[in-house]
């Protein structure tokens, strides 16, 4: 993804004319020769290739998780506010293209939301068309429960193109079918990136390298990450008690130990050849990165330790009392927009140089799952305003999000362009994350940093079975549905 519009370029075909040398094509050919000189015919829109339809003035009704800090829809109309106005126009391009009335309806509680399409869908009534929840607390039950529909089903519907997440229609993929999708259609899903963030100056002062050059070089990994953790931590006021009136290396709560987990490429959830999911939280590949992460975010020496972010731990890191923060980048924006001191984000760190890429770890908690009613009985509508929607997010408010981003202090270079790239490549989102079997995803993200008070291969022996048999419960739910 760039700075920029990114669109799918078809290319036509030109017509070479076969006439002598200056003399312009008369046929209405795409192209035209003039004194050896070829002009190109103009570069079609996907838009344009998914056809023109005509509903009739149809409501189109979305109904999204509208949290404050975090909102998916605009205000619904020209505020100048970038995001806001792409949010606007792509609304405004929809409703003239198929002739379609979009409707929004945004509760501002996640319950409400899930109650109302719950009910909806029951007394079929189809009161929505197209539903933006959070994953963890709303998709996870509407899925098993028949609530949503199968949306490989949807015509014109195309969820391999680029402006489709591909790791969730991987890990959330039952035996071909998919009930949730995400991606630039959720204005919200760039709020889900875990990152690092870190406070330029004190970098400076401590004499760290350009840690932009250390990531476009592919060595930020967890080591040195750690090697950059033994500085930093002092005892501001002097008496000789470390708490949240002093300054550390690190802030970090513990949803931050799954982050680290999967970004050094440990696995929550399996996937065997032919497709199916397992768990295998305690193979000796995850153990073994377990120990690493414990052995360096687990030091309470260099970093200060939450249960959760909150306003006390972030003033922390805004008073300059932290070098790192280990956070979403929508709390970065809602947060640190005030914050004096400069900072910048990096993705989150590699195992180790051998790892290809930088993976980023999607906070399922956040408004980002798309999904659609089970009841739709317009599944032509559905699927082409829907397919619409996502791609004109993709090539119109994707710049928005990025100039805006780029507005908010935290980014001042195109280095940081660069890392939002890497940021944003394709954000991972994990089935156990968004179902927690067990209670396996939590017992994890506590012993990835040193929380938990047993060691997690004796955790694992102990929920297991359990674990196992709610993932069983769920593929087997998914598998039937739609039936």
């Amino acid at each position: 993804m760039k700075n920029k519009a990114i669109s799918l370029v078809l290319l036509l075909s030109m017509l070479l004319v076969s006439q002598s040398c200056g003399e312009a094509a008369t046929d209405g050919g795409d192209a035209t020769v003039s004194d050896d000189v070829t002009t190109a015919a103009p570069e079609t829109d996907y838009i344009e290739t998914l056809g023109e339809e005509d509903f009739g003035g149809a409501e189109f009704v979305i109904l999204a998780h509208e949290a404050e800090a975090f909102p998916n829809l605009g205000s619904g109309e020209l505020t100048g506010d970038p995001v806001n106005d792409a949010l606007y126009k792509r609304e405004q391009d929809i409703s003239e293209l198929y002739n379609v009335t979009i409707v929004h309806d945004g509760p501002s509680d996640r319950g409400v939301l899930k109650n109302n399409l719950q009910n909806s869908v029951l007394a079929g009534d189809e009161a929505y068309q197209l539903v933006m929840t959070s994953m963890a607390d709303g998709i996870n039950t509407l899925m098993p429960n028949g609530i949503l529909y199968e949306l490989n089903s949807l015509p014109s519907l195309d969820l391999s193109n680029e402006w489709w997440n591909q790791n969730l229609n991987r890990n959330l993929n039952f035996s071909g079918k998919v009930y949730t999708a995400t991606g630039p259609i959720c204005r919200v899903y760039y709020n889900t990136p875990m990152v690092t963030a870190f406070n330029t100056q004190l970098c400076e002062n401590y004499g760290f390298e350009n840690l932009y050059d250390v990531v476009e070089s592919g060595k930020w990994t967890i080591d040195k990450f750690g090697e950059l953790m033994k500085v930093g931590t002092e005892d501001l006021n002097g008496d000789g008690i470390y708490d949240d009136t002093d300054r550390y290396a690190l802030l970090l709560d513990d949803e931050d130990g799954k982050a680290l987990f999967v970004s050094a490429g440990g696995k929550l959830t399996e996937i065997a050849e032919d497709g199916s999911y397992y768990l295998d939280l305690a193979s000796e590949k995850n153990l073994s990165l377990l120990d690493r992460l414990v052995g360096i975010f687990g030091d309470r020496s260099t970093s200060y330790h939450v249960p959760s972010l909150d306003a006390t731990t972030e003033k922390m890191f805004m008073e300059s009392r932290s070098t790192f923060v280990i956070i979403s980048i929508g709390n970065i924006i809602s947060h640190f927009r005030d914050m004096q001191a400069d900072y910048g984000i990096i993705p989150m760190p590699k195992a180790d140089e051998s790892q290809e890429d930088y993976i980023t770890y999607g906070n399922p908690w956040f408004a980002s799952g798309v999904a659609v009613p089970a009841n739709c009985s317009t599944p032509e509508m559905t699927g082409l305003v829907m397919e619409a929607l996502a791609y004109i997010s993709h090539r119109d408010l994707v710049p928005a999000i990025y100039d805006v981003t780029l507005q908010e202090k935290l980014t001042r270079d195109e280095k940081s362009k660069t890392m939002l790239d890497l940021i944003y490549r394709d954000i991972y989102f994990d089935l156990n994350s968004i179902y927690n079997f067990g209670d396996s995803a939590n017992k994890l993200r506590l012993a990835a940093v040193g929380s938990a008070t047993t060691s997690f291969a004796t955790t694992w022996a102990s929920i297991e079975a359990a674990a196992k048999s709610a993932l069983n419960e769920i593929v087997e739910a998914e598998a039937i549905a739609g039936e």
